[in-house]
């Protein structure tokens, strides 16, 4: 069974720890928009922050299989989660660093509704 199929309605969340501009996401980005569009169209790739998600949340099948083809690859979104760009990979401040860790966890593990805020 194709893994994609046992997931037709999770959100898809990249996370990292590193700041946007540091990180692996402006290379893994397209990448991921490609492997979204061979799973069986288009999508809507890019951070929470732009743009509006995608309605993928209905929870009601067309009546397939239940197959690839039966998802709404064109809706679903790759959310990135992890610190802001920033020039500085450190913030100075241990506090500063664990809070943000906090907030980069919990942002990792919301519901549709608060990755779309």
């Amino acid at each position: 069974m194709n893994v994609v199929q046992q997931y037709k309605h999770a959100q898809l969340v990249w996370v990292q720890e590193e700041p946007k501009n540091m990180g692996v996401w402006s290379y893994v980005q397209p990448r991921l928009l490609t492997a979204l569009r061979h799973c069986g169209g288009s999508s809507g790739l890019g951070s929470s922050s732009t743009g509006k998600q995608g309605d993928d949340s209905t929870g009601e099948d067309e009546g397939g299989s239940g197959g690839v083809a039966d998802v709404d690859w064109g809706s679903k979104r790759v959310h990135y989660v992890g610190r802001a760009a920033a020039a500085s990979p450190a913030t100075a401040s241990f506090a500063i660093h664990l809070k943000e860790t906090q907030d980069i966890i919990s942002a990792a593990l919301a519901s549709d509704a608060e990755l779309a805020a």
